[in-house]
């Protein structure tokens, strides 16, 4: 059985690019005997690309075409937005839907990448979509964290118990629509292309999965508050092809 992968992710950022790699690599040497498994990375310019071609693996070269350096000067990344500008968002999704129409993929892969997920929700038949994060990022985050994000730095006056009890005290309404959780170029560039999905309120709803890998270390999550579609693999590396000796500490 022949089955078509789209890989797609922030191919600018190390983090991301290097963990749809070792996914590649993975599915192509793990593939069972009777699926042959086609895998496509979405670039819009990437320093990646090379490593990509030179494993086997496809590229699909989507618009808009990007100088690849990395997030901030691709993107313009901001604090509180991922895309810089509504403008470039919408160019984005739509360069992603053109790619999907052309590909048809049966799967779509992604990292923290909001524009595969909306772009595989509008083609007219939705397509199947795997998200890959390192953290859960999903409805129940603030439910579920073991501590409070270091971002938030008022609490860390606290100590752990007390700087939970706070968090753990102000409403979910709240939490969720912080600035940066929003994501606002990314959601109003959806909705201008006509969006017709459940309403998207921050970047949980932008990254909705049918499955959902969590690289992270399962020690540090009770499970059993997560869905049957929320699976945690531990974190993952770019293998080195270097026999180094790794220190014992880093182990």
């Amino acid at each position: 059985m022949k089955l078509n992968i789209v890989i797609s992710t922030a191919f600018q950022d190390a983090g991301d690019a290097t963990r749809a790699i070792e996914i590649a690599k993975a599915l192509k040497k793990y593939q069972p005997s009777d699926i042959d498994a086609r895998m496509i990375f979405i670039s819009h310019g990437s320093k990646f690309e090379q490593k990509v071609l030179d494993l086997g693996f496809e590229i699909y070269r989507a618009e808009p075409r990007l100088p690849g350096v990395g997030l901030y000067q691709d993107l313009g990344m901001t604090i509180t937005n991922l895309v810089g500008t509504e403008k470039l968002a919408e160019e984005m999704i739509k360069g992603e839907i053109e790619a999907y129409k052309e590909i048809k993929p049966d799967v779509v892969l992604y990292g923290f990448w909001p524009m595969a997920s909306l772009a595989r929700r509008m083609i007219n038949k939705e397509i199947l979509g795997i998200c890959f994060v390192p953290l859960p990022l999903v409805s129940n985050f603030f439910d579920v964290l073991p501590d409070v994000p270091e971002q938030l730095k008022i609490f860390s006056i606290f100590s752990k118990p007390i700087r939970l009890w706070l968090f753990r005290h102000i409403p979910n309404f709240i939490k969720s629509r912080v600035t940066i959780l929003r994501q606002n170029n990314i959601r109003h560039a959806v909705y201008k292309l006509g969006w017709k999905g459940e309403k998207l309120v921050n970047t949980f709803d932008l990254l909705k999965a049918d499955l959902t890998i969590v690289n992270d270390l399962p020690d540090y999550y009770d499970q059993s508050k997560f869905s049957s579609n929320v699976k945690f693999t531990g974190p993952l590396f770019s293998i080195s092809k270097i026999n180094e000796t790794i220190d014992s500490e880093i182990l």
